[in-house]
């Protein structure tokens, strides 16, 4: 199987480093399979504290209401506890289908507290936009001297 994992850039906070990633899947089947190629291509994947803190959702679409048929989601923390959940619960807010995001966490500094929950859902969210799944936010620009909205 030919994975074509997306990343976010590394988020380094204190000595902690953080990076996410995402892959369309077909099935919870899946998962397995991609994470050993994920970590086999990413050597320093496989050094990590937490190296697979993932989340995934997959459905088949139906052409009749409710149009979500063989709903599956799913998580797992990789000892982080409550990691899988923040993750999983970015798929549901968007309603994404068919992708697993994963979160590596390489754990060097200080206790993060829950400032390390933040860091896991930016670093799943920012591989989901680079990879196309979520679009980014469209930016309000005001003209200097009216301080119109335009």
């Amino acid at each position: 199987m030919t994975s074509s994992w997306i990343s976010s850039p590394v988020e380094n906070i204190q000595k902690d480093r953080f990076q996410g990633w995402c892959v369309p899947i077909a099935s919870k089947n899946d998962i397995p399979s991609l994470i050993t190629q994920l970590h086999k291509d990413n050597p320093s994947i496989r050094k990590a504290t937490h190296p697979a803190m993932f989340a995934w959702r997959t459905a088949t679409t139906a052409p009749k209401p409710p149009h979500i048929a063989k709903l599956d989601q799913g998580k797992n923390d990789n000892g982080e506890k409550g990691a899988g959940e923040r993750l999983v619960a970015i798929l549901n807010d968007f309603k994404l289908l068919n992708v697993l995001v994963l979160v590596v966490r390489w754990h060097n500094g200080p206790n993060l507290g829950s400032k390390r929950f933040r860091v896991i859902s930016k670093c799943g969210t920012q591989a989901l936009l680079r990879a196309g799944w979520l679009q980014p936010k469209p930016k309000l620009f005001r003209d200097v001297k009216t301080h119109l909205i335009i």
